[in-house]
């Protein structure tokens, strides 16, 4: 990205397919002065925030993020308090929320007050919780783990030490126990 005097250059993980720079109006003879550019990867789309000073990513509107760690775990906890999954959404804003420069479509929230959490172990070790009351997944919030292990992460023949096998919350009183494939428990 070349801003004025600043030059940037993104290093992405997948191949790029193609990009789009959005500015505030459509219209040719309008003076562009993008502030967002949108990139088509591969396997998912992500929106660069051209007016902050890093150049920040927007967070994906989409529940399911694409080409994360393959799923080790799932366990189901119905009726979870809102008090949980407000508290999870809280931990996944850290930076203040931005919206995702591009919209249309509505997404359903469930008729009662009734909210169910999933949470997804990986085989990198990390966690993500997820609300499924709705009609889709939305993402709550990701934990990695990975920092509490020392040394190998692998066996020999390339398994995954950090992988996890069980998970079992508490949701009165928020407790977290997590089951990997080293025989190891965090707690």
């Amino acid at each position: 990205v070349f801003l004025g005097r600043i030059r940037e250059a993104f290093y992405l993980e997948k191949p790029i397919v193609d990009f789009a720079a959005v500015c505030a109006s459509p219209y040719a003879k309008d003076i562009q002065d993008p502030s967002v550019v949108v990139v088509l990867l591969c396997d998912d789309i992500i929106a660069i925030d051209l007016t902050s000073h890093n150049f920040t990513q927007y967070p994906a509107p989409y529940g399911v993020t694409v080409g994360v760690s393959p799923v080790t775990h799932l366990s189901i906890y119905p009726s979870c308090p809102t008090s949980l999954l407000e508290d999870l959404q809280l931990c996944h804003q850290q930076a203040p929320m931005k919206y995702w420069p591009i919209d249309g479509g509505e997404l359903g929230r469930p008729v009662e007050n009734n909210y169910d959490l999933s949470v997804t172990g990986h085989k990198d070790g990390s966690l993500q919780f997820w609300d499924v009351s709705g009609v889709t997944l939305q993402h709550l919030h990701t934990l990695q783990t990975r920092q509490f292990f020392d040394g190998k992460q692998t066996t020999d023949s390339g398994e995954s030490l950090v992988s996890v096998t069980h998970v079992n919350l508490c949701l009165s009183g928020r407790t977290l126990v997590i089951a990997y494939a080293s025989s190891q428990i965090l707690v």
